[in-house]
């Protein structure tokens, strides 16, 4: 028997020791067997994993063979599970304005999950077209996110939102979104294909963007801890970037501190690939040499 929600749960829970050992029961049952679809979800955790850990081209090359191998079985959610890695992969690798055509056409197939429409708004707001991605903020602040359906996607959308404020800087979305989000401090945000990451990495933001530093850098050392022991290198790098900008807002400075935090994130991104948190790390070093 396959145990696939074992691995799932204890990735959701944090749990990277069950995690491993799940994954690897779960490919001494499945590494040869003939049934496709088996097969397939393997292809879809396994192009995850090479992802959190920052082997982006070889985690484009397993989705690539993903989506071929669900479109031939008939897998109805083969191409909006490939377009979801696509985009984390991308949007990891700083490559916003290559992705944005593949959400768009996924929105245009009728896509309705609210992950797609709040994909496609961070990349807005990252490449700059604010009054879309505030649109989406504003949509749902308006009945206090209570719309979201409550299924698989209710964690990773209600981080989406988060990283939607984050972003466009919107302080009061941070507190509801906070508020929210202050349950879950202990998990990991996982919809079986894709990730965010440690959800304390995302609360550590909202409280640095509420003034409550103290709050802050305890949730982002325990979201750092998340990541070290899952390997989840992008994850652990944008977790000392925040690290450095808490303390930025903190001390209003780039100190000592808070450049050796920039420098082992900027070797992870150089590893790595990780454009984003590359281009973030500049901007922040820039400060620090700004009269």
């Amino acid at each position: 028997v396959v145990n696939f929600s074992a691995f799932n749960a204890a990735v959701c829970l944090g749990d990277a020791p069950r995690a491993k050992a799940a994954l690897s029961s779960v490919h001494n049952v499945v590494d040869g067997h003939a049934e496709p679809r088996m097969r397939w979800i393997v292809s879809v955790i396994d192009t995850f994993v090479a992802t959190m850990a920052g082997r982006f081209q070889e985690a484009e090359q397993l989705a690539n063979a993903s989506v071929d191998l669900g479109t031939v079985i008939g897998e109805p959610d083969a191409f909006s599970i490939y377009a979801s890695q696509v985009y984390v992969i991308g949007t990891f690798a700083g490559r916003y304005a290559e992705i944005l055509p593949v959400i768009d056409q996924v929105l245009a197939s009728g896509e309705k999950a609210v992950p797609f429409r709040l994909a496609h708004a961070i990349a807005c707001a990252v490449s700059g077209r604010i009054d879309e991605a505030t649109t989406v903020l504003d949509s749902g602040r308006s009945d206090g996110f209570a719309a979201v359906p409550r299924d698989l996607l209710w964690l990773t959308s209600i981080v989406g939102y988060a990283v939607l404020a984050i972003e466009l800087g919107d302080t009061a979305a941070a507190a509801e979104l906070f508020a929210l989000l202050e349950p879950y401090a202990g998990h990991v945000a996982f919809n079986g294909a894709t990730s965010q990451g440690p959800v304390a990495a995302y609360l550590g933001r909202l409280a640095s963007m509420l003034g409550n530093h103290a709050e802050a850098d305890r949730l982002l050392h325990a979201a750092l801890a998340t990541a070290e022991a899952f390997g989840w290198e992008y994850h652990r790098a944008s977790i000392l970037v925040c690290l450095a900008e808490s303390r930025l807002r903190r001390t209003k400075a780039i100190d000592e501190h808070a450049q050796r935090l920039l420098t082992a994130a900027k070797h992870a991104c150089e590893e790595h690939g990780i454009g984003w948190w590359a281009h973030r790390i500049d901007a922040l070093r820039a400060l620090s040499t700004a009269d």
